[in-house]
């Protein structure tokens, strides 16, 4: 695999943190909404439902948003075990940082006690390709 690709792999893992994020937003919109005995009748069909039904509606659509949740997770976690197996620890460190955890790039190089230069030009790419060997 090229390092062009194996950082395509790696920033799902961005990505599905902000999908979580997303969808735990849409989550606890519908949990408002299905609580609030204001809610206009409009807003209510959001979750699918109106009256009596609307916490059965609410506990569907979340359960369907937590399936979706649970998904992102299985794949953050196989990039996470993909990057365990990168055997530089400094490697292992810089992907961490940047897809997994979400950091700058200039918030990795402080964290590692490396110029931002070094981290982006000459660790990243070297780590890419430990990445690419594993993938």
């Amino acid at each position: 695999m090229t390092s062009k690709q194996a950082k395509e792999y790696l920033l799902r893992v961005r990505r599905v943190k902000r999908e979580v994020q997303r969808y735990q937003a849409l989550k606890a919109q519908a949990r408002d909404l299905a609580c609030s005995s204001t809610a206009p009748p409009d807003k209510l069909s959001v979750i699918g439902g109106k009256g009596g039904d609307v916490f059965a509606r609410y506990a569907q659509y979340a359960a369907t948003l937590d399936e979706k949740i649970s998904d992102l997770y299985d794949l953050q976690n196989e990039v996470t075990c993909t990057i365990a197996r990168v055997p530089d620890s400094r490697y292992r460190e810089l992907l961490l940082g940047y897809y997994v955890e979400g950091l700058t790039w200039e918030q990795t190089a402080v964290e590692m006690g490396y110029s931002y230069q070094n981290v982006v030009q000459f660790l990243h790419p070297k780590a890419l390709a430990q990445v690419g060997e594993i993938l």
